[in-house]
């Protein structure tokens, strides 16, 4: 695990990046000044484990203060390979030193188990980790071993977390697993809202799957206030869980999302239901941060999570930090909220997972040429190990292909001749000598042949590599006779195949095949002596045309 700081600036100028892999390395703090006189650092963040009757595991701090989230300025960029190693990057952040964890299904088909987790787990003092159904994951065991924890409690039945994970647990050197869980999602959330005793509020939102992701948006907020939140359907009853808030004492409610996702039927059965909404997700988690600050949350304190389907997952290990939240998706869409929202000022910021992804884009030129960046890729482009983002903007004369290394934007112009931007990225590969990996972009294309582009990592920048045998442009090929391959052997080896009419065969039947090794001396292609050829009867065999290497389609995506 990797870390950088930046003193306080606009958001493209502040940086604090925790990278996490599967192994889950170390963490090492590397300050970076870019001014003379730093911002103040925000206050250290403590959180209480509050503990109440009935707990399904014997926490062993409970009333004690543990320490919280790094106590500084800056944008904090919190994921990792995947959804697990994300959970336990934002784990790592905002709770270092905990004894107890709270641990539910990573898998789609039982995320909403975890939905009315985030408020328990701040309770706690306890990050929200994620696990497979029948085993943990490499980066969440491992991070378990690390932290040695006393205490886990799995959230969910048999079917959405086996007795296999909680027999795992023990043999890391748990000492207390417990369970909680209902037959069914409403259930469930009714049974963790129980171990969260005395609040008189408490927050109500779908557990619909269209409108999951409105609870999302509201876990943070509902767990600063130490609040509850609990799932209903968005039609029909829902009188057993507003029994169980009132007999807790909940005297009040937050309802979440408009009519659609809670019908006015549903929200009537709870105690002065008060509802907090928005035209769409992105609105409506505005909606709810919005509500958060008007009710004590400081706005300087925010996290930003991906909204779309795919990446819902990444809020639920965001809840336990108890921050305000926005959601942002492909292409930009919710970052205007984002970005108006910081102009306001901020202190500290958390990007998380596909959010933080999207940061390549953050400072182009203007929100116009933001929306049109497409996030390709997430490679190794400088060697260092730890992965970067890759983005195409524009398209034509315009196009650029921007890299984030190192915390830093960096971009190239690389001009299209009928591609536009997300349809002109071919892939990336180790191909030369140096450290890290190379990126194929597609410049122009023909009847049946590709010309594209090769970009490297050198000192500092991305540079276009020239191709071998100064030929111009790395070209692909593949006709009934004029075919053209290149096939990546070990990093800095590579050959070119190419086919050609035999001139000797007046039918046309025959090929002669050629294949030309070179070899990269620091980036630099040269042959390397080896050559060959073939007679070959038409067509060609397949690895005479595209690209043979790992991680490149032999042609580019239509």
């Amino acid at each position: 695990m990797t870390a950088r700081r930046r003193t306080t600036r606009p958001l493209t100028t502040r940086l604090f990046t925790i990278a996490v892999t599967a192994a889950v390395a170390a963490l090492a703090a590397a300050p970076l000044v870019l001014a003379p006189a730093p911002a103040l650092a925000a206050p250290a963040e403590t959180v209480v484990a509050r503990c109440a009757p009935g707990l399904p595991v014997q926490h062993p701090g409970c009333g004690r203060t543990y320490p919280g989230a790094d106590a500084g300025n800056g944008t904090f960029e919190l994921r990792g390979a995947d959804r697990y190693a994300t959970a336990v990057a934002v784990a790592r952040h905002g709770f270092p030193a905990a004894d107890a964890v709270v641990l539910a299904s990573g898998e789609d088909a039982h995320l909403v188990d975890a939905l009315s987790a985030g408020p328990l787990a701040r309770r706690l003092a306890a990050p929200l980790l994620l696990t497979a159904r029948d085993a943990l994951p490499a980066a969440t065991a491992e991070h378990l071993r690390a932290q040695r924890p006393a205490a886990v409690l799995v959230v969910g039945d048999g079917a959405a977390v086996s007795e296999a994970v909680l027999a795992q647990l023990r043999e890391l050197g748990v000492a207390s697993v417990g369970r909680v869980g209902g037959a069914d999602r409403y259930a469930t959330s009714r049974a963790l809202a129980a171990l969260q005793p005395g609040a008189t509020r408490a927050w109500v939102a779908s557990g619909h799957p269209g409108h999951l992701v409105d609870a999302l948006a509201a876990g943070g907020t509902a767990a600063r206030l130490g609040e509850p939140l609990v799932l209903v359907p968005g039609t029909g009853d829902a009188t057993a869980t507003a029994a169980a808030l009132r007999s807790a004492g909940v005297t009040a409610t937050t309802v979440v999302g408009d009519a659609a996702a809670v019908s006015e039927q549903v929200a009537g059965q709870f105690p002065a239901p008060a509802r907090v909404a928005g035209p769409d997700r992105w609105r409506t988690a505005l909606a709810v941060a919005e509500e958060g600050v008007r009710r004590g949350l400081p706005r300087t304190d925010l996290v930003v999570t991906g909204g779309e389907q795919r990446s819902l997952v990444d809020a639920l290990a965001a809840g336990p930090l108890g921050r305000v939240a926005l959601l942002t998706g492909p292409r930009g869409v919710g970052e205007d909220l984002v970005r108006r929202w910081e102009s306001a000022g901020t202190d500290r910021s958390a990007f998380i997972g596909a959010a933080a992804a999207r940061l390549v884009c953050w400072d182009a030129a203007d929100a116009a040429d933001a929306a049109d960046c497409a996030h390709v890729a997430a490679v190794d482009v400088d060697g260092d190990g730890d992965l970067d983002d890759v983005a195409l903007t524009g398209a034509g004369p315009t196009r650029q292909v921007r890299v984030r290394v190192q915390s830093e934007a960096v971009t190239l112009p690389v001009p299209s001749g009928t591609t536009g931007s997300s349809g002109a990225w071919v892939g990336a590969h180790p191909i030369d000598d140096r450290p890290g990996a190379e990126l194929v972009v597609l410049v122009d294309v023909g009847a049946h042949a590709e010309r594209n582009t090769v970009l490297t990592w050198r000192a500092g920048r991305l540079e276009e590599q020239a191709a071998p045998g100064g030929a111009d442009g790395w070209y692909v090929d593949a006709s009934a006779a004029l075919n053209r391959s290149i096939t990546c052997a070990a990093p800095g080896d590579l050959a070119v195949r190419s086919t050609d009419r035999d001139p000797d065969d007046p039918a046309g039947d025959l090929l002669v095949g050629t294949t030309v090794w070179y070899r990269s001396v620091d980036g630099a292609w040269e042959a390397s002596g080896a050559t060959s050829t073939e007679r070959l009867r038409a067509p060609a065999p397949a690895e005479y045309s595209g690209w043979s290497c790992a991680g490149l389609p032999r042609f580019a995506p239509s």
